[in-house]
C-alpha cells in the first residue's frame, strides 16, 4: 500500500536531515511529451532553434556510493560554490539548507540566526559563492509570540554579512529569487487562525512580490503582480530583467502556469502550461536564459515527479520527462511502485543539460520519519540533455 505525504509535510521532515549525499548518478528516465496551450502575449527577444536530443533509457540507476571515494557531508560549514565547472550552477537543496557539490560531497549553508525548520524558500545562491535565505528565527534568539521573517545573505566561508528584518509581525515573507543585487520576495498576510510551531507561520490569501536591495534593505513592489493573485504556491527564478515564475494550480488534472514578470516595469507574459502540473517544485534557468527547467508532480490517480523543459523565447516545451511516481511507501520495498520519488534540487550543468537532484524513497521509505538518516544509496541525480 502506499501513502502519500504533502510536499510541505516531506520538507519538513527532510529538514530535520543532514546526512550524506552522493553525485552523479545519471539515469536519463524515458520522454513523454505534452501538449501546451501557449498564450501570444510574449515578446520574443531573439529566434533559434533547437533540436532535440533523444533521452537514453536506462533500466537502473549507477550510484556513486563512499567505497568509490567520493567526500561524504561535512560536519561544518565550509566554503560553498567551489568546484564547479564552467557554466555550471550551483546545486542548492530545495528540501534543506546545503550544497551539493560536483565531487559528490554535500556542504550545509550557514543560516545566522534563521531556523533551518522554519525556512521559506530554498536559499538562493549568489556571486563569490555567497548566498541569502529568509525565514523566521529560532525561538531562543526571537521570543516574540508573533516571529517576524529575517533574510540573512551569507559568504563563502558561513559569516553573516547581512541580517535584517523583512516582515511585520503579520506578514508572511517568502524568497522566491535572487539576482546579485536583490533578492524576490513575495508577501502575503501571515495566517493568524493557525497555532505557532516549530515551523513557523503559514500565509493566508493572495500575496504580492517586491524586490529587495540586499544591500539597503529597500524594497520596490512589481506593481504588475498585483492583479494575478498570486497565491504562496509558486516557485520562480530570475534572468535578466526577468522573473519565470511558475503557479501550482493545487487541483487534480490541471495545469500549471509559466510566467514571465518584468523586472524593470509593470509587464507581465503569459508563456504557456504545463498540462497535468499541479504542483511546482522546482524552477531554474539556463545560463544563457533561454531555457527553463521545471521540477513538478500531480494529483492524479497515479502520482508523478516530472521535469518540463521549456524554450521561453520560441514558446516550446522541448523537454516533459518522467522522474518516477510522486509520493512515498508505507510498507517496503515499495510493491507495485517502480521508483518512488521527491525532489531536492535543480541546477543547470551548461547551455543544454540540466540536473534533477532526486530521493529515492524505494531506498528509504522511513523518509516520513524524524530523524532517520539518510541512505547514500537513496539520492539521486537525472541528467536531461537538450539541444
Amino acid at each position: 500500500m502506499t501513502k502519500h505525504l504533502s510536499s510541505d509535510d516531506l520538507d519538513r521532515h527532510l529538514r530535520h536531515i543532514a546526512h550524506s549525499l552522493v553525485d552523479d548518478a545519471p539515469a536519463p528516465p524515458p520522454l513523454a511529451s505534452i501538449d501546451p496551450r501557449v498564450g501570444f502575449g510574449l515578446r520574443q527577444r531573439r529566434s533559434r532553434r533547437r533540436y532535440l536530443v533523444a533521452v537514453v533509457v536506462a533500466a537502473s540507476v549507477t550510484l556513486i556510493s563512499i567505497a568509490a571515494g567520493l567526500v561524504g557531508t561535512t560536519d561544518r560549514p565550509g566554503p560553498t560554490g567551489v568546484g564547479q565547472a564552467p557554466g555550471a550552477q550551483r546545486m542548492i537543496l530545495e528540501s534543506w539548507p546545503a550544497e551539493l557539490r560536483p565531487d559528490g560531497s554535500v556542504v550545509p549553508l550557514e543560516l545566522g540566526d534563521l531556523s533551518l525548520l522554519a525556512l521559506t524558500g530554498a536559499p538562493q545562491p549568489l556571486p563569490d559563492a555567497r548566498h541569502v535565505a529568509v525565514g523566521e528565527r529560532w525561538p531562543s534568539v526571537d521570543v516574540a509570540p508573533n516571529r517576524t521573517h529575517h533574510l540573512v545573505v551569507v559568504d563563502a566561508t558561513g559569516k553573516v554579512e547581512v541580517e535584517r528584518q523583512v516582515g511585520t509581525a503579520t506578514e508572511w515573507v517568502g524568497l522566491l529569487a535572487a539576482t546579485p543585487r536583490e533578492a524576490i520576495l513575495i508577501k502575503a498576510r501571515r495566517d493568524e487562525s493557525r497555532p505557532r510551531s516549530v515551523y513557523g507561520s503559514t500565509p493566508i490569501g493572495p500575496g504580492r512580490i517586491v524586490a529587495h536591495d540586499l544591500a539597503t534593505g529597500a524594497e520596490r513592489a512589481l506593481s504588475g503582480t498585483a492583479q494575478l493573485g498570486l497565491l504562496h504556491e509558486v516557485r520562480a527564478d530570475v534572468s535578466g530583467d526577468r522573473i519565470v515564475l511558475v503557479r501550482s494550480s493545487l487541483n487534480p488534472g490541471t495545469n500549471c502556469q509559466l510566467l514571465l514578470i518584468d523586472l524593470t516595469g509593470p509587464d507581465w507574459f503569459f508563456v504557456t502550461s504545463l498540462a497535468n502540473c499541479s504542483e511546482v517544485r522546482a524552477v531554474r534557468v539556463s545560463p544563457d536564459g533561454q531555457l527553463a527547467a521545471v521540477t513538478y508532480g500531480n494529483l492524479n490517480v497515479n502520482l508523478e515527479l516530472r521535469v518540463a523543459v521549456v524554450d521561453l523565447d520560441n514558446v516550446e516545451v522541448l523537454e516533459d520527462v518522467r522522474l518516477g511516481e510522486y509520493g512515498t511507501c508505507a510498507d517496503p520495498p515499495c510493491t507495485g511502485v517502480k521508483r518512488p520519488l521527491n525532489s531536492l534540487g535543480l541546477a543547470w550543468a551548461n547551455d543544454t543539460a540540466v540536473r534533477v537532484a532526486l530521493l529515492d524513497l524505494k531506498a528509504y521509505p522511513d523518509a516520513g520519519h524524524y530523524g532517520s538518516p539518510i541512505p547514500r544509496d537513496a539520492v539521486l541525480v537525472d541528467t536531461v540533455p537538450v539541444e
